[in-house]
């Protein structure tokens, strides 16, 4: 058997752990339907997939934050309530004694079960995994913490006062409540810096939609055709109908939530203070992407 050196081992080395990671990769990806079936995903955290058994417990010691297991998996840190928190005075309510703290720190368990409640076949169904859900209005599970009276009055599609000026919340410009730094109207869009992704950003506020409207136009990346059709609109029409960095669409895409006045180029202020702030009206907005 031929010996391999120099760049031939290389090449296989990478192309085995290519392989692994590739392996790894179809585990988490097959997680939903394993989950849903056979229960084979419940070894991701416990040593044995029969609830019964004496290794139905735990794969890590005891002094392991279960959190850390949830990273594994979901890396999406800018979409969620930031971890490793200390809470407030706030946590003194007596509606959180039921959101455990790890450390005294606010983890990914504080807000989330790692299981979804009994006689629920759906384990990844996010609506399942918060804490005292589901919620109809996400705000709900932010003031079991979080005091109401400091934030219900806040509304950051309102950005201009009486005079015009910038609005302040709490000391800072309205910007920031969905901005990480104050964009500037003269700038380049793409410089545009947001604390969160667009939609977890909406989903403080707004439910999220409902039924199968939600799959198909939500976080998902439009068809050759479909983006075709969205781009000659924008043309046609002199708007902007944004997609997110990636590519997908996303809440702000259909939906402008700035005050008017508030963006200085013209097609990328259409919509604002429109009706449910669309971009076009109701009757064209599908159009803008489903051509007849």
């Amino acid at each position: 058997m031929q010996r391999l050196t120099g760049s031939r081992q290389y090449i296989v080395l990478f192309l085995f752990l290519f392989l692994v990671s590739a392996c790894s990769m179809g585990r988490v990806l097959k997680h939903d339907a394993q989950a849903r079936s056979k229960h084979t995903a419940c070894v991701t955290c416990h040593r044995s997939i029969d609830p019964s058994s004496s290794g139905a417990s735990l794969s890590f010691a005891d002094n392991i934050d279960p959190s850390s297991i949830c990273l594994d998996c979901h890396h999406y840190e800018s979409n969620h309530h930031p971890v490793n928190a200390i809470p407030g005075k706030e946590y003194a309510k007596s509606s959180m004694r039921s959101f455990p703290l790890f450390e005294g720190q606010v983890r990914c368990l504080t807000c989330h079960q790692a299981h979804s409640d009994p006689g629920q076949n759906k384990l990844n169904e996010p609506t399942k995994l918060l804490r005292g859900g589901p919620y109809a209005d996400l705000r709900e599970l932010c003031f079991k913490c979080h005091y109401q009276e400091t934030y219900a009055e806040i509304n950051p599609h309102v950005m201009r006062t009486s005079d015009n000026n910038i609005r302040d919340v709490n000391g800072k410009p309205v910007c920031l409540l969905c901005h990480s730094e104050k964009p500037d109207p003269q700038g380049d869009p793409a410089d545009v810096r947001f604390r969160a992704d667009v939609a977890f950003l909406c989903w403080r506020c707004h439910a999220s939609m409902m039924g199968t409207f939600m799959g198909k136009h939500f976080h998902v990346k439009p068809k050759r055709a479909t983006r075709t059709a969205l781009q000659r609109t924008e043309q046609e029409r002199d708007i902007v109908l944004p997609l997110a960095n990636d590519g997908m669409l996303t809440c702000s895409t259909c939906h402008n939530p700035h005050q008017q006045g508030i963006i200085v180029r013209v097609a990328a202020a259409a919509g604002a203070d429109a009706p449910r702030r669309l971009r076009m009206s109701k009757e064209a907005i599908c159009s803008a992407c489903h051509r007849q």
